[in-house]
Formats: C-alpha cells, structure tokens, sequence
C-alpha cells in the first residue's frame, strides 16, 4: 500500500515549527506558525501546552485545531499544572475533554486546577472517577 506523503516544503515548516516549540523559541514560532499546516501547528501546540509555554499556546491557537484528538492539548497541559495553559484551553474544548482534564487534575491533586476546570466539568462523568481520584489520593 502506497502511503500519501506531504510536499517537502511543508514537511520541512512543520518541523522547524515543532523544533522551535522545543527550543521554546517564541520568535520563530510566530514566523513559521504561518507557513505551517493546521496538522503541523495542532502538534506543535500539543508540545507548547506540555510544557507550559503559555505564549506560545496563544500563538498557535489561531492556527491549530485545540480540540483534536479528544483535546489533548488541554489533557496535556492539566497533567503537567499548567493552569495559564488549561485556561485559555478550556473554553475551546468540549465537555468531554473538560471531565478528563478534571481526572488528571484529581490525580495530581491541583486544588488549583480542580476549581478552574470545575465550572466546565462533570465530576460525576465517568463513574465519578476525578471524585474517586481525589478520595483516594487522600486515603
């Protein structure tokens, strides 16, 4: 089976974009971010909510799409406490990925976190499992 490749140049854009996310190089991001694919900037904001660029969050949003694979990019960044992130994250991301973001926050008990998800959550999704987390995280 023959596999659909991308053209070069754009190849090329979406990994210097990924590699000046990583350099956490907010300059460079913002003069590729346009050149870039909306798949290409999609990852790219996955990485910058990893780790907390909260800048670079902002500059990718316009040409991302935050709510891709069950919006990881704001899953990510309430893993890892990133509440600058997760704020600006959550009013683009839907329900579903708000109980998520609730359950990793739970996990890592970031009271913090858990009251600024709270208002776009569910606690009771899932089997209540971001209540289960927080109970037995403090057990």
């Amino acid at each position: 089976m023959m596999t659909k490749k991308c053209p070069a140049v754009f190849c090329f854009k979406g990994h210097i974009l990924k590699a000046a996310v990583s350099q956490q190089n907010t300059s460079r991001v913002r003069k590729f971010v346009h050149k870039a694919r909306q798949k290409d900037a999609t990852t790219a904001l996955w990485e910058a909510a990893s780790a907390g660029q909260y800048d670079v969050v902002c500059l990718l949003l316009p040409f991302s799409d935050p709510t891709a694979k069950n919006s990881r990019a704001l899953q990510l960044a309430a893993w890892h406490g990133h509440e600058k992130c997760v704020e600006v994250l959550l009013p683009l991301s839907d329900h579903n990925a708000a109980n998520a973001a609730l359950v990793e926050a739970a996990t890592e008990e970031n009271v913090k976190l858990l009251k600024l998800i709270l208002p776009y959550a569910d606690p009771k999704a899932n089997n209540s499992a971001a209540l289960q987390k927080a109970v037995l995280n403090n057990s």
